[in-house]
């Protein structure tokens, strides 16, 4: 069974947060417990739930970068393509489609699901190196040569 994952940056903190995505009295939170209840929407206990905000929140795709880190909506991300050039795309969650795309900063979208994936992971060396809500300056929309 795959596993589903969010993040998200603390209201308290200003700190990202991973685990369960909860929406309840009004708030969202991401809850790292999952021994931890919700009923009727209202927080039972609030010792694992972290209050965080809304636009911050992102699911994990599944997947993981060259370096093994996990690859969640809102990364940025660092792609070489197979002629050799290097830019920034940002992991985003097309509904209509049904799976996570990036959509890089010179224009067309590559696949991070299906057939797609495997490429990007073998041919395009995919690199999280931030993303949009804590760094977004490294969404840039230069192309460079692969050195």
């Amino acid at each position: 069974m795959r596993d589903t994952k969010f993040r998200g940056i603390r209201v308290d903190n200003d700190e990202l947060v991973y685990g369960y995505y909860v929406k309840a009295s009004g708030k969202h939170y991401i809850l790292t417990n999952e021994d931890h209840r919700v009923y009727c929407g209202e927080v039972f206990s609030t010792e694992s739930f972290f209050e965080v905000l809304p636009e911050t929140v992102g699911q994990w795709t599944g997947l993981k970068d060259k370096n093994e880190k996990e690859i969640y909506e809102g990364d940025i991300l660092k792609t070489s393509n197979a002629v050799g050039k290097i830019y920034s795309s940002i992991v985003t969650w097309k509904t209509d489609e049904g799976k996570f795309i990036g959509s890089p900063s010179y224009g067309t979208d590559y696949y991070m699901k299906g057939f797609m994936v495997r490429q990007c992971h073998l041919f395009y060396a995919c690199e999280v190196i931030g993303n949009i809500h804590e760094t977004p300056e490294l969404f840039t929309n230069t192309v460079q040569d692969k050195v």
